[in-house]
Order: structure tokens, then C-alpha cells, then sequence
């Protein structure tokens, strides 16, 4: 039996990636059931898939040469929120774009969330409106009496983009979707098990948004390609700093 869960970060923040310690898989699942996956393959270029929720296997729709290419993809299929290193940007531009990754942000807003069943979807990190941050990733099991310490998933949250990390829960690495509960009860964000009408009848009818700002240019090729404009974060909202996962 699956224990993915979903993430529905609302507009109360985004899940944030570090470029360089990606998980091997990122997984958005939208309100009307569709699953898109960006996934790292042995060669080290990135796959993307998609499929219906009760469908059983994903399709290859896309390569890229880089995780960022291939989240901004997935963003973009699911009308989801986007920004690069705190700035939302036009995803269908990040290929011919020269800024270096440093944080990769998706905001699922109304419109669905971030999937996260084992390890495979891990490391992962959730940025607030409020300036706090949560990060879950796999360690080395500290409190075991064990010869040799076993792992687990670790999920720790930081106030603000400097200081200390506190622990805050743990589980095992296959059910490391639980974790996404526990942020969920910090933040006003929501989780979800089930199906997309589950996940419809969690997000409800309003949600705060913000217009992000655009160039003109940028605001024409968006409105010629439908692509959606709106961000969790107001403009004078600090930008997330990129979270080490190694410290």
C-alpha cells in the first residue's frame, strides 16, 4: 500500500530544493488527478513523467540536463508556482537562462501539491510566508545503541535564515511522507493521502495571492501562454536562502 503523501503548501509557503543535493525524484500531483515526476537518471540528466492518479505507470514526456529545467517543466505543466533563487520566473525561459541555481521553489498555491512517500523524494525543504524553514532528510541515527547506527528520516525547522536547526520529528525513510503531517500542523499547510477529491476539498475556495512582478516583456509571453502569475510570497517578502542539507 502506498504512503505518499501530498503536501499542499497554500499560500502559506513553498517547498524549496537545493541544486546540489537534489533528491533522486520530484513529484507534483495536481487537483485534477494528474502526477508529474522529474527524475535523475544514472547518467545524471534528468527524465520527466506523468501519469493519472489511477493509472499504474508513468509515461516519459521529456529530458533535460538539469534538475532545474526539469522542476521548472513540471511547474509549469501543473500552473503551479515557480521561482529561482527567490525570484519567480517565467519556466519555460529557465533553459536559455545564464543564472546560477542556488534554490529551486515550487508553490503548489490552489492548484495541487508536492508528493513525498520514502527517501527517494528526499532531501526536502519547506520555506513559510513567515521566514521559517523545515528541512527532512536521511541521517545516520544518533540515538541508536546499534554497532552500526541504522538511518532515518530527520525533520528539523529553523527560524529565519541564520542559527541553529532544531529536531522536531522522525521516521523511518519509507515513511518519511509522514513528516509532511507534522509541518502541516506548524504552518496552516495541509496534507492529503488520498485522491484528488481529497485534495480538492482541502484547499477550499479562497486563497491569498499575490501578483509576482514581471517585466513587461515577460508579463505579454505569459498572458500569450497562459501561464499563471500568482505567488504565496508578498513583494516585500525576504527571499529563502539555499538550505544545506549536509550541516
Amino acid at each position: 500500500m502506498s504512503r505518499a503523501v501530498t503536501l499542499l503548501t497554500l499560500d502559506a509557503g513553498s517547498v524549496l530544493y537545493n541544486p546540489t543535493r537534489m533528491p533522486k525524484e520530484v513529484v507534483l500531483k495536481h487537483i485534477d488527478g494528474e502526477l508529474t515526476k522529474a527524475r535523475r537518471t544514472d547518467t545524471d540528466d534528468w527524465l520527466t513523467e506523468r501519469r493519472e492518479e489511477l493509472e499504474v505507470n508513468f509515461w516519459e514526456d521529456g529530458r533535460y540536463n538539469s534538475p532545474t529545467s526539469a522542476v521548472a517543466t513540471l511547474a509549469d505543466r501543473q500552473a503551479f508556482g515557480f521561482r529561482l533563487n527567490g525570484e519567480a520566473v517565467n519556466p519555460l525561459a529557465i533553459a536559455n537562462s545564464a543564472q546560477t541555481a542556488e534554490t529551486i521553489e515550487v508553490e503548489g498555491l490552489g492548484r495541487g501539491g508536492i508528493v513525498v512517500e520514502d527517501e527517494l523524494q528526499l532531501p526536502i525543504a519547506v520555506f513559510t510566508t513567515e521566514e521559517v524553514y523545515f528541512r527532512i532528510s536521511i541521517r545516520e541515527d544518533e540515538d541508536s545503541d546499534a554497532e552500526v547506527p541504522g538511518s532515518i528520516a530527520l525533520l528539523e525547522k529553523r527560524e529565519g535564515p541564520g542559527g541553529d536547526w532544531d529536531k522536531l520529528d522522525r521516521s523511518e525513510p519509507t515513511e518519511a511522507g509522514c513528516l509532511l503531517s507534522t509541518i502541516a500542523e506548524e504552518t496552516g499547510m495541509e496534507t492529503v493521502s488520498g485522491g484528488a477529491d481529497e485534495m480538492r476539498k482541502s484547499i477550499g475556495d479562497e486563497q491569498d495571492s499575490f501578483k509576482a512582478s514581471r517585466t513587461r516583456e515577460d508579463e505579454e509571453i505569459r498572458e500569450r501562454m497562459a501561464i499563471q502569475n500568482d505567488t504565496a510570497f508578498p513583494p516585500s517578502a525576504p527571499k529563502p536562502r539555499p538550505v544545506d542539507f549536509n550541516s
